[in-house]
């Protein structure tokens, strides 16, 4: 496993993390521990999880799974999004629904228009406090390496009762350090504002280059960690890039001089991961890897992709030349 030295920690981890996001919900628990057991076997130790991650389950499956391991690994937490509330109905039913997706993983986007959307709250200091020990309570720990504000709004990371409880928060032990998961300019504000904030996360490909757009405007001396995620599903970057190469012959050939030599779709995932890690070099990409034949694939990318400034060559030159609106 490729480790980076993640400055905003102060220690090495893996360059690839663990996206809890379907654990306990799309993924049933057997399944789920199942997946971070081989992603932990093979060296993965970032784990991402939220209070509203697997209908509010992933924390405390996380939790359970990670007992005799949590001092060698880094778990983000966050805080600002509650679960989706569940039906009594969709609860019966949801562990039929999980086994169906699990052998037709097609059935998952009609599946996620049934669901009710999960809920995001207002930021106050006193809820924050609270937010992260009901967190450490459910990952069964008395820290977490990082606790991110969960997509908030500007307006939340301008108030002075947030900003305190971040100092708070980091003074009682309860997290080593704060992010802000979501958008670009509400989390530079949010440096701006406070040097708690060390880490931002947020999607980053080709077609947004967050972590390409965000560093020349972070404030001057403040060490900042990047942790990326949607590598594949942002903006629909893979099936543009699929249908690209499938379609344009010179695009095609593009990317074939630079070693993407597969079919139009396993070219465009085998790139847009590349991209991903030559982009944030010194950071984290979180993915969902709860299929082994996903591990294997991420873990085949960081043995085997082509040197980082040639992906980013390549990638300039498709934007360069909108194949990717």
């Amino acid at each position: 496993m490729r480790r980076v030295n993640f400055a905003a920690l102060s220690r090495n981890v893996s360059a690839i993390g663990f996206g809890c996001a379907s654990l306990g919900s799309r993924v049933d628990a057997r399944r789920g521990i199942a997946a971070l057991a081989r992603a932990y076997d093979a060296g993965v130790c970032w784990f991402d999880v939220a209070p509203s991650y697997g209908d509010g389950h992933a924390e405390a499956l996380l939790g359970d799974f990670l007992e005799g391991k949590r001092q060698q690994v880094a778990v983000c937490t966050k805080v600002g999004i509650l679960p989706s509330r569940v039906s009594f109905p969709m609860s019966i039913a949801k562990p039929v629904v999980q086994g169906l997706i699990a052998w037709l993983p097609g059935l998952r986007k009609h599946v996620v228009k049934f669901r009710s959307p999960a809920r995001a709250v207002d930021l106050t200091g006193a809820f924050i406090e609270s937010s992260v020990v009901d967190s450490l309570r459910r990952l069964r720990t008395d820290f977490v390496d990082v606790l991110a504000l969960h997509e908030p709004r500007l307006a939340d990371v301008q108030r002075d009762d947030v900003l305190r409880s971040l100092d708070k928060v980091v003074s009682k032990g309860y997290a080593r350090t704060i992010a802000v998961a979501g958008d670009l300019n509400v989390a530079l504000a949010a440096a701006t504002m406070s040097q708690r904030i060390r880490i931002i996360q947020l999607a980053n490909n080709p077609i947004r280059p967050n972590v390409a757009l965000a560093k020349p405007q972070l404030p001057s001396g403040q060490p900042m960690g990047f942790v990326t995620h949607s590598v594949f599903g942002q903006n629909g970057s893979l099936d543009t890039l699929a249908s690209m190469i499938a379609e344009e012959a010179d695009k095609r050939s593009l990317l074939e001089a630079a070693g993407y030599c597969l079919a139009p779709r396993e070219a465009a995932a085998a790139f847009l991961l590349d991209y991903a890690l030559a982009s944030n070099p010194d950071g984290v990409v979180l993915l969902s890897m709860y299929q082994p034949q996903h591990l294997s694939f991420d873990l085949g990318r960081l043995a085997s992709s082509p040197p980082p400034d040639v992906v980013l060559d390549v990638a300039g030159r498709l934007v360069a030349t909108q194949v990717c609106p």
